[in-house]
Formats: structure tokens, C-alpha cells, sequence
């Protein structure tokens, strides 16, 4: 009897542990499914259980997940462009500055400070003759219409008096 009780007990352990190796995440059951290029996808991710095991919506969602990303990582990188050229601008103006500072002492300035003022002085005259050459709507509609006024200008005729008594 006390063989017999042995025996059950050995199968009984014997047909539980796969179960409990399966239960852990070992054995044949990983999870894992791989393909030509490596790892695809794994089924017991967070991740594939929230697409609910269908495949297309997990591509979708890991195809979004890359794209927030990058972003991310665009985003780091537009943040450091935007200090450097924050630091070149007060450096400029710093530099700019300096070189006001010399000329209005009459001490000698550097030939790129000369260079700049005269580049601004020809664009802001250019946009002053722009500007002044620039009609608006209004102005034109206007103006065509004093013009065509002027040439089909007839006097109005005088009405007769009438007579009072």
C-alpha cells in the first residue's frame, strides 16, 4: 500500500511540474516570437496585451512609441540649437556694443563693424524706397478714380431760376 501511495505521489509531482515551469516563464512558452531580422514581438510584453494580441494594433502602437521618440529626441535637439544661437546673439550684441563704444570715443573699430552698419543703412534705405513706392489698394482705387473723374468731367448744368412771387 505504502508503494502504491509512493507511486501516486512521484506521477502527481511529475504531471504538475511543466505546468509550474510554464507558470514562471520557463519552458517552451516565452513569449518571444522571432523572425528573419531578430526579436518581433513578445507576447507577454505590457505592450501586446494591451493590443489585446492583435498584431496590427501592436505594430501601430510600437510604430507611434518610435515616433514619440524621435520627436523627443528632435525636441533635445531643437532646445540646445536654440541656446546656442542665444549665446551667438549676446555675444554679437556684446561685441556691437564694444565697437559703438570705440567709435563714438574715436578710437579705431574693426572693418567688419563698418561693414555691418553700411549693410544696414542700404537695406533699411531700400525698404524706406519700398515702402514709399508701395500703393495700397485704397490708394490705387483712388487714384483711378480722380484720374477717370478728370477726364469725363462734365460741369453740372445750372437749373433754370424760378421766379418767386
Amino acid at each position: 500500500m505504502r508503494r502504491r501511495w509512493t507511486f501516486v505521489a512521484v506521477l502527481a509531482v511529475l504531471t504538475l511540474m511543466p505546468i509550474a515551469a510554464q507558470a514562471r516563464g520557463r519552458g517552451s512558452r516565452s513569449g518571444k516570437v522571432y523572425g528573419a531580422g531578430g526579436l518581433m514581438y513578445d507576447t507577454n510584453s505590457p505592450a501586446w496585451k494591451a493590443a489585446g494580441g492583435n498584431i496590427n494594433v501592436y505594430q501601430q502602437m510600437m510604430a507611434q512609441k518610435a515616433m514619440m521618440a524621435q520627436q523627443k529626441v528632435m525636441m533635445a535637439q531643437q532646445k540646445v540649437m536654440m541656446q546656442q544661437q542665444a549665446k551667438q546673439q549676446q555675444a554679437f550684441q556684446k561685441w556691437y556694443k564694444d565697437q559703438k563704444a570705440k567709435k563714438d570715443k574715436g578710437q579705431p573699430t574693426d572693418p567688419s563693424f563698418d561693414r555691418y552698419n553700411k549693410m544696414v543703412d542700404q537695406q533699411n534705405e531700400m525698404m524706406l524706397k519700398q515702402a514709399q513706392s508701395f500703393r495700397s489698394p485704397a490708394q490705387r482705387t483712388s487714384a483711378k478714380r480722380s484720374k477717370s473723374k478728370s477726364k469725363t468731367s462734365v460741369k453740372p448744368k445750372s437749373e433754370p431760376k424760378s421766379e418767386s412771387k
